[in-house]
């Protein structure tokens, strides 16, 4: 009875030692996924806006926002506002 109980406890514990190596696998895998999308994002970069006063191309998180139109200065909307 001693050895059917060893057998059947190391039969378990290898069981759950194999399923706890998929689950890291699995991990690794979504984790090294999640890392080349997120490169591919930055890869791309941002959009870049044309200045509405002047032409000139900025990135769209530096651009100043007005009235649907962008510009690449407060002082070139500000500028725009005035005509």
């Amino acid at each position: 009875m001693g050895k059917l109980l060893f057998w059947i406890i190391l039969g378990a514990a290898i069981y759950l030692g194999y399923r706890l190596f998929l689950v890291s696998q699995r991990r690794s895998e979504r984790a090294a996924q999640q890392a080349a999308r997120k490169r591919e994002r930055e890869e791309q970069g941002e959009p870049m806006r044309s200045c509405a006063h002047c032409g000139v191309h900025v990135p769209q998180s530096d651009a100043v926002a007005h009235g649907g139109q962008y510009f690449c200065s407060i002082a070139h909307r500000d500028e725009a506002a005035r005509r």
